[in-house]
């Protein structure tokens, strides 16, 4: 157990030092703990090809682009952790039912399910963009199935961090929130979706859109998530 400690103190600083100089907090529980040589997390960015998912109001970007922006980010700064190995359920903008397929949406479902299932992982975090018919409707929120406790841990630690962009940016926090997404109530394992922000919104649109901003909430995922790996075993 020593060796893989010392062996993860290299991985460990590089994120510590993101954390330091992204200016936000690195929410950790108390409990403290040695990780094992590698977590596998699984990110799921919503839509893709056919299915482009929700529109700007004004830009009319595409949900489905935005999201696969913001978990190769989550990716990038989980991997450099050195402990973290992370799968995606699609790398480019195609959904993944098959062409031929009656029911692209379903099919598509089916799809990330059975990666789910062969993977493994001990996270699936799924990232999307949301949309409501109020334009006043803004921020981020992480949503969780009561099918077990640690789903809850999970969002609600990834909740904290999205909470800062949400005090910054909407004037407001949100609590994370019990839903029925079938990305999280597909598996018994550990999964979370987060709603990144609204298209609806004319401020989140222009937000989504921004690279900076994108990275600021790839951070605030990625600094959860590690959270919850580090003291969650």
């Amino acid at each position: 157990m020593k060796n893989i400690a010392k062996n993860l103190l290299p991985g460990l600083f590089a994120i510590f030092l993101t954390i330091c100089f992204s200016g936000y907090t690195f929410y950790l529980f108390e409990k403290e703990s040695t990780p094992k040589k590698h977590f596998v997390v699984l990110l799921d960015p919503g839509h893709g090809g056919l299915d482009g998912g929700a529109l700007g109001i004004n830009t009319k970007i595409k949900e489905s682009e935005i999201t696969l922006k913001i978990s190769k980010s989550v990716g990038t700064y989980l991997t450099a952790s050195g402990f973290v190995k992370v799968v995606y359920t699609r790398i480019t903008d195609d959904d993944l039912s098959n062409h031929n397929s009656s029911n692209h949406k379903q099919d598509d479902f089916k799809k990330r399910q059975s990666i789910i299932e062969n993977i493994q992982p001990e996270i699936v975090i799924s990232i999307h963009c949301n949309k409501f018919k109020q334009q006043i409707r803004r921020g981020g929120q992480v949503f969780f199935s009561s099918k077990n406790v640690t789903n809850f841990q999970l969002a609600q630690i990834l909740q904290m961090n999205i909470n800062m962009l949400n005090s910054k940016y909407v004037g407001k926090t949100f609590s994370a929130l019990e839903g029925n997404y079938f990305v999280i109530t597909c598996t018994s394992l550990t999964s979370v979706l987060v709603e990144c922000g609204f298209l609806s919104n004319p401020d989140d649109e222009r937000l989504l859109s921004s690279p900076s901003y994108q990275d600021e909430l790839a951070k605030a995922i990625s600094r959860g998530t590690m959270a919850f790996l580090l003291n969650a075993i």
